[in-house]
């Protein structure tokens, strides 16, 4: 039900009854005229859609009759005797023969005499070639051009347009024309291939004037409506539009403006494409009918559709009239209702006004004031039941100012029981690891922890009140967790994310659990734990329990198989000394020169397994690097590889291990080496740095603390720690990001010979030593060593 109060909030009762009486005498007119004139406009655009069906109709069936007159022309000159001899004589003798191309142009040209609707005809080979043509000339004869004069150039136009056609079918195109200069006329290209006895041998060219297919679309109409005719390829390119006329480059021209596509939305222009007949109206303001034009297989690689249109303000401008005097009569009805609701209202009003007047007493507090309306109606009824109101309210206000000085002192009773039990709650929170916010069921952060800032560069009094996606959202500074995110998820939901930040990649652990603040308010508190350092801690507890099974199965068997690869060496070598067969001898020497290099590999087998303690002496690094680049001499002069090193001399003796440590070197100087082409580069730099920032890593020792087992610990150089800095880089082919984590495990290698331990011993070798090594690669550029082992050693 309507309330008219709502609608009319803000006008008086006066205004109101005057509105009522007004609405009441001109709806009833209103619903007359509206009738009438919907009632027409039906009517009007009924008779709008027929004649634009019949028109429509009417000029579709005369264009299809234009071009299948073109079509069974075309066909009867591709099927006439002499045109069939010439192509014969043509295919036989290779143009020796030209009297069948006379003929044929003869023939041609009688034909077009006739017709009058053609500009020429001529024909091409399949070599390009243009054989004969017949065209209208300026005195208005249609002559045959001499051979002498015929076009030399390609037509790959035409042999693109019915490259799709089979036999006896025609492709055509709007084209314009040179008749001269700086004259063109306006034409449809018309294209036929012909064959030979099953062999394709040319295309057939008849150019027909295009004002023949304008006047068949600016033919007298039945509309007495303006309206407008087009012709559309499927390009979405005007042919022909009424509004151009003739102009075929003016529509082509203006292509990207003036287009079907531009014109009209996706699912018009897909009707009308869709190859159907039909109708539409509210487009664009306008009715249109639409009909294919001519089938796909006559018009090569386009459909054309012819589309009629009307405006629909055209059809509606004879209520407009209606409009113009219907408008008068209904000012006049408007004007004599508001006179008479003014005098109808002017008695009621008064004593309302006057009933008004004396409540503004009783609103200023005046308990006691008494009203005195003599009105003898409902009114004076009204005032007596005010007076009774008045003594109420004097009684009701005493009793509640004396319960809102009661409920003031429990509010601030309880007020102070809140805030200490918010303090507890905070302390509590602030206090643990993980960081908490609580979100409303809308998204709004209710509450944030201290330990949130450990996350995110906001505080919690930030946070508070803010939405959730105005803070985590894709593409911000601030990371977007959870991933997954669901508010109102009626169970515990847990996701683990891993963060890429500057200081590194970060674990986080997060987990959102519905919450029920009151019976009606629901919320979700999301509980953040960065598990970083645990999940690192979990996972190289998992590589040295792998590396403790791999050393010991490594001891077992090299100490096995090295007793029984010595005892083979030494009959081999037995062998070599009493036999003087040049073939049996160099056979022998493969045998030991292999037997050679098992023992190198089981002997780095124990190596690993069983690790030498370190021998600290007081070393300079520069010194042990320079022992390594020497052993390395020979394989660095073979490939010609470029050294280049920057190495501090003042550096100090350090407690090192040196013969480890140039191990160590070694074994990465020589995958660098290995792993580059002749005339590359390896870079050496050396130097004595303070530690931008904290970095860690871990270790184990198999002797640490004398323990039997190995023992995994964290290796931690603190920011600001003075360390020796080295970095070892090379412009190889780098290591692929896959295999980047995995270099430093045992038995891990891309090579061939390989055994996989030389980088695991030199990770060893550092650590051991309390340092860290690290590695950076980009596939197809290069590797880079970093090492930084501190100068007080633990």
């Amino acid at each position: 039900m309507i309330r008219v109060n709502k609608l009319f909030r803000y006008l008086s009762i006066r205004k109101k009854l005057i509105i009522a009486f007004t609405l009441l005498s001109i709806i009833p007119l209103l619903v007359v005229g509206i009738l009438g004139i919907a009632h027409n406009i039906s009517t009007m655009r009924h008779i709008a859609f027929e004649n634009l069906k019949y028109d429509h109709g009417i000029r579709l069936e005369r264009a299809e009759s234009f071009f299948k007159l073109i079509g069974d022309d075309i066909h009867f000159i591709a099927h006439a005797p002499s045109f069939r001899d010439m192509i014969h004589s043509f295919d036989q003798a290779s143009l020796q023969n030209k009297t069948a191309c006379v003929n044929a142009g003869a023939l041609i040209a009688a034909f077009c005499t006739t017709k009058k609707k053609y500009f020429r005809f001529y024909f091409i080979d399949r070599h390009h070639r243009q054989i004969f043509k017949v065209e209208h000339s300026p005195s208005g004869k249609y002559e045959v051009t001499p051979p002498e004069r015929l076009e030399k150039g390609h037509f790959p136009f035409y042999f693109h347009l019915i490259e799709n056609l089979k036999k006896d079918d025609l492709a055509f195109v709007p084209v314009e024309l040179n008749t001269g200069p700086e004259t063109q006329i306006s034409a449809i290209s018309f294209a036929m291939p012909i064959y030979q006895n099953g062999k394709f041998a040319g295309i057939l060219v008849a150019d027909v004037h295009g004002k023949y297919l304008f006047d068949i679309m600016e033919s007298r109409s039945i509309l007495n409506f303006r309206h407008r005719v087009s012709i559309i390829s499927s390009e979405g390119l005007y042919v022909y539009d009424s509004q151009k006329k003739k102009d075929w480059n003016r529509l082509l021209a203006l292509r990207n403006s003036i287009n079907f596509f531009n014109e009209y939305k996706r699912p018009v222009t897909d009707a009308i494409l869709s190859g159907k007949t039909g109708i539409l109206t509210g487009i664009n303001d306008e009715i249109l009918t639409y009909s294919p034009l001519i089938n796909s297989h006559f018009s090569g690689k386009n459909t054309y559709i012819l589309m009629n249109r009307i405006s629909e303000k055209y059809i509606t401008s004879t209520m407009y009239h209606f409009a113009e005097l219907f408008i008068p009569v209904i000012l006049l009805f408007l004007l004599l209702a508001i006179y008479f609701a003014i005098l109808a209202t002017r008695q009621l009003i008064r004593p309302i006004r006057q009933l008004q007047e004396e409540v503004r007493f009783i609103a200023r507090g005046n308990y006691t004031h008494s009203f005195a309306i003599d009105t003898n109606d409902e009114i004076e009824d009204l005032a007596i039941q005010f007076n009774i109101m008045a003594e109420a309210v004097r009684d009701r206000e005493k009793r509640l100012s004396e319960q809102q000085e009661n409920l003031e002192n429990m509010v601030q009773q309880r007020t102070l029981q809140l805030k200490d039990e918010r303090n507890k709650i905070r302390a509590i929170l602030n206090n643990v690891p993980s960081a908490f916010i609580l979100y409303s069921a809308k998204g709004n952060i209710l509450l944030a922890s201290d330990a949130i800032a450990s996350f995110l560069e906001h505080s919690p009094a930030y946070l508070t009140g803010k939405k959730y996606n105005d803070l985590f959202w894709p593409g911000s500074k601030t990371p977007l967790f959870p991933q997954n995110y669901r508010f109102n998820s009626p169970k515990p939901v847990m996701e683990i994310q891993d963060i890429s930040g500057i200081d590194g990649a970060r674990i986080i652990e997060h987990m959102l659990m519905p919450v029920q603040i009151t019976d009606k308010e629901k919320a979700t508190l999301h509980i953040i734990t960065d598990i970083t350092d645990k999940r690192r801690m979990e996972n190289h507890l998992i590589k040295i329990e792998k590396l403790v099974a791999t050393g010991e199965m490594s001891a077992i068997l090299a100490h096995e198989l090295r007793n029984s690869v010595t005892s083979v060496k030494m009959i081999l070598q037995l062998q070599l000394e009493a036999n003087t067969d040049p073939r049996d001898r160099d056979s022998l020497r493969v045998a030991i020169d292999s037997i050679l290099n098992m023992e190198t590999i089981l002997n780095n087998l124990l190596k690993f397994a069983r690790p030498t303690p370190l021998q600290l002496v007081d070393a300079r690094i520069n010194d042990i690097i320079e022992d390594a680049l020497i052993f390395l001499e020979p394989r660095i002069r073979k490939k010609q590889i470029i050294i280049e090193k920057q190495m501090d001399v003042h550096l100090p003796l350090l407690r090192l291990d040196a013969v480890h440590l140039k191990e160590a070197f070694i074994n990465i100087i020589l995958n660098a080496i290995q792993a580059l082409n002749t005339g590359k580069r390896i870079c050496l730099k050396v130097q004595k740095q303070v530690l931008p920032k904290r970095i860690e890593d871990f270790g184990y020792d198999e002797q640490k603390h004398n323990r039997p087992d190995p023992e995994l610990y964290r290796i931690v150089l603190e920011a600001g720690e003075n360390v020796v800095f080295i970095e070892i880089c090379d412009n190889g082919p780098g290591i692929p990001a896959g295999n980047l984590e995995k270099i430093f495990d045992p038995f891990f290698t891309t090579k061939l010979d390989g055994t996989g331990l030389g980088l695991a011993m030199t990770k060893r070798v550092i650590n051991q030593h309390n340092g860290i090594i690290k590695v950076s690669s980009i596939p197809g550029e290069g590797t880079t060593f970093f090492i930084y082992l501190p100068m007080e050693q633990q």
